[in-house]
């Protein structure tokens, strides 16, 4: 008698185990399927950026950028560049230098190093606003728009100008390669250039 309850006891048991090994077989089947949709989630991931002042979104998927994203930095990079006070303009060339490669950091940097002086000396601030701008293909664009110049309450020059940026996207991180000042002719015969 005492066997016979052994015996169920075992049988049991062993039922048990077999119900516990499957549940075992389905949670690990499931961590493994998890485990793969996240890394294949994590591959294909995009960010997308909603800046207060935007209408639309900007996209971002490893090297390729949506135009708008382009428009924003280019816009951000020209307001860092042509937008000064005497009192802002080393932390706004800093900021921008963060946009420039490794192999071209020293040469820009001495260039805007030698403006910040210029703008200290004559207390120069300046202020731009963009009229156009124009994608030309998938690493280029144009800017178009006025600068003024003033000093001490004073407006020293107003002028229209017209830029091309040359930049790359490596690793989400956005470049400046080439920043090219053109003059109206150049700037009107690149629109109208055939594939721009």
């Amino acid at each position: 008698m005492d066997f016979a309850i052994y015996r169920e006891h075992l049988a049991d048991a062993m039922q048990k185990k077999k119900l516990l090994m499957a549940l075992v077989a389905v949670l690990v089947t499931l961590v493994v399927l998890l485990a793969a949709c996240i890394v294949y989630q994590a591959e294909r991931t995009r960010i997308v950026i909603v800046p207060t002042h935007l209408a639309g979104k900007i996209e971002l998927e490893g090297e390729n950028v949506s135009p708008d994203y382009v428009r924003v930095m280019i816009l951000h990079m020209t307001g860092l560049l042509y937008t000064y006070t005497p009192h802002n303009a080393a932390a706004r060339y800093r900021e921008f230098l963060a946009y420039i490669p490794s192999n071209r950091l020293e040469e820009v940097k001495n260039s805007l190093q030698r403006k910040i002086d210029q703008i200290s000396r004559l207390k120069i601030s300046e202020s731009f606003m963009a009229r156009e701008f124009h994608i030309l293909g998938p690493t280029a664009c144009v800017i178009a728009g006025s600068t003024i110049r003033w000093s001490a309450g004073q407006e020293l020059t107003k002028e229209d100008i017209n830029i091309k940026y040359v930049f790359s996207v490596k690793n989400g991180g956005f470049q400046i390669e080439e920043i090219i000042n053109l003059s109206p002719a150049e700037y009107t015969a690149l629109l109208r250039a055939p594939g721009k």
